[in-house]
């Protein structure tokens, strides 16, 4: 008996917990909708065309789009009111993109804006679209747009260009004061977007982008292609600022001037992705895909890759000219010529590799297959130079001035004589990273680094020369060169060099008879037949 009321009141209990969740209901999940509002025209934000005064503003039909969703269509302004529209959205971030289009022509682009913006649950945020200047290649061919937009006048303008369809552009030619998108040298602040997935080829000769102080180019997308007979590089910078976001610049056979794909003479070019390949300089001058003779070079991303020249068949750097490289990489390019130098990279100015930034695969008919330098030259981070080719010195790196490797690594690279570095003149300075598994090929010297006469090279904190190979002598290091030089490497401790192997003597080091070869300090006095030997 005791037993049944005891079941009988746990369920009294469960039907009136469940009595009491039926008239409270469950807690209603939080509303995560956020809200986007669209304004369009009206006071500075007006959808004008002040570049065609022959349009009236409000016989222009505009499309919204938020991100890959079209929100509205033929949507007007009329009476110099604000066209608002207000869509709900989820919480995060969204690109907000406005076309407007040629009255008389609804298929015909002429006006663009966007805006990506970051929205928060059950809130509103506001997009204020001011439009801009803006063609299609499949409705305005790239020479009448570039045209448009050296007619539109006004400063601080940015103007869109969407390369729908292939087509063909003409270039300015190399002596020419001209520039692409204004028609003096008095240049207006302009910034150019220059996007699609379709290809302009250059017709002629000339610079298909040549780029002047206050102005601003990115290419975001599109295709832009040389041709074999053309006499400058296909993007020239000339003091403005070309940035690199997507897209190719391809195939410029050039024989007139350094720099076959992009030069920038002064000004900034910023590469975070796209593909710069097949260029070629036929005179084996500088640069086959970059040439950097002023200003500055940024490469976070992207790739340099199958260019030719004489010197940096992928990049040419030139004093007083900077090249700071932190990611993307350097590969399959080749400096050719009986002094072909630096098949990835040429570098007379200041160049510094850092982050994931990657040299491979690049060949130098004399010496760098990686990199040749002769300016400054630091590497740190997890920059990689590997299984690049010199046929005489310095596999990964020929080296002249200030070389300081502070991180990064040095491998599966070979050449005759510096398998990994050859240090020519100046100082190379290691306190970290590593250089390994190098070779120096054909009865050669220096399987990991080659110091050469007048150079000095101090090694010290946390790097690693270890399992490099010589067909010769040092399979680690090697000091020698002309007779009655010198050369210098200052080692902290010894088991900084080790695991390395040559054919003939000195598996770590090989000091010549005019080297200097000194350990924590003194001068190293402990030589044997195999590891550290002597001549």
């Amino acid at each position: 008996m005791k037993k049944t009321k005891t079941i009988a009141f746990a369920l009294i209990v469960l039907l009136a917990a469940a009595i009491l969740l039926a008239a409270c209901g469950s807690p209603e999940p939080e509303d995560e909708t956020a809200y986007i509002t669209i304004s369009l025209g009206g006071g500075a934000s007006r959808a004008a065309v002040p570049w065609n005064t022959d349009i009236d503003d409000e016989a222009i039909p505009h499309d919204i789009k938020i991100g890959n969703t079209i929100v509205a269509t033929g949507l007007y302004i009329t009476n110099d009111e604000k066209a608002v529209l207000t869509r709900s959205v989820s919480a995060g971030t969204h690109k907000v993109e406005v076309r407007g289009y040629d009255p008389s022509d609804k298929t015909k682009l002429i006006s663009y804006a966007e805006e990506t913006v970051t929205v928060t649950a059950r809130q509103t945020t506001t997009c204020e679209m001011k439009m801009s200047q803006a063609f299609e290649t499949s409705t305005t061919p790239w020479n009448d747009a570039i045209a448009a937009i050296k007619a539109g006048g006004g400063n601080d303008r940015a103007c869109y260009i969407f390369v729908n369809k292939d087509d063909t552009g003409t270039g300015i030619p190399a002596n020419s004061a001209a520039n692409t998108f204004s028609n003096s040298t008095i240049v207006d602040i302009i910034r150019v977007f220059i996007s699609g997935d379709h290809t302009i080829t250059l017709s002629g000769t000339g610079s298909l982008l040549k780029i002047y102080a206050g102005q601003t180019v990115t290419l975001r997308g599109a295709h832009l292609k040389g041709n074999s007979g053309n006499d400058t590089p296909l993007v020239l910078i000339d003091g403005g600022t070309f940035t690199m976001e997507n897209g190719t610049i391809s195939d410029n056979i050039a024989g007139g001037s350094s720099g076959g794909g992009v030069r920038v003479n002064s000004g900034f070019f910023n590469m975070s992705c796209g593909t710069i390949s097949g260029n070629k300089l036929t005179n084996n001058v500088a640069g086959g895909g970059v040439n950097v003779t002023g200003g500055k070079f940024t490469m976070t991303g992207g790739t340099i890759s199958d260019n030719t020249a004489g010197s940096g068949g992928g990049v040419y750097v030139h004093t007083p000219a900077t090249f700071d490289m932190s990611g993307g990489a350097i590969s399959d390019n080749t400096a050719i010529g009986n002094y072909g130098m630096g098949g990835g990279v040429d570098s007379d100015g200041t160049f510094t590799m850092s982050g994931t930034a990657l040299i491979t695969k690049n060949e130098a008919t004399s010496m760098g297959g990686g990199v040749s330098s002769r300016g400054t030259f630091t590497m740190s981070g997890t920059a990689l130079i590997t299984k690049n080719e010199a046929t005489n010195q310095g596999g990964g790196v020929f080296g002249g001035g200030n070389f300081r490797m502070e991180g990064g690594t040095i491998s599966v690279n070979n050449a005759i004589a510096g398998g990994g570095v050859f240090v020519n003149s100046g100082t190379f300075t290691m306190t970290g990273g590593t250089i390994s598994t190098n070779t120096a090929t054909n009865t050669g010297t220096g399987g990991g680094v080659f110091i050469y006469t007048g150079a000095v090279f101090d090694m010290s904190g946390t790097a690693g020369i270890s399992g490099n190979t010589s067909d010769y002598a040092g399979g680690g290091v090697y000091l020698g060169g002309a007779s009655g030089g010198s050369q210098t490497f200052n080692l902290e401790k010894l088991e900084l060099v080790h695991n390395n192997t040559a054919t003939n003597k000195g598996n770590q080091v090989h000091v010549s008879e005019d080297g200097t070869f000194k350990v924590g300090g003194s001068t190293f006095g402990d030589y044997d037949a195999i590891n550290f030997t002597k001549n």
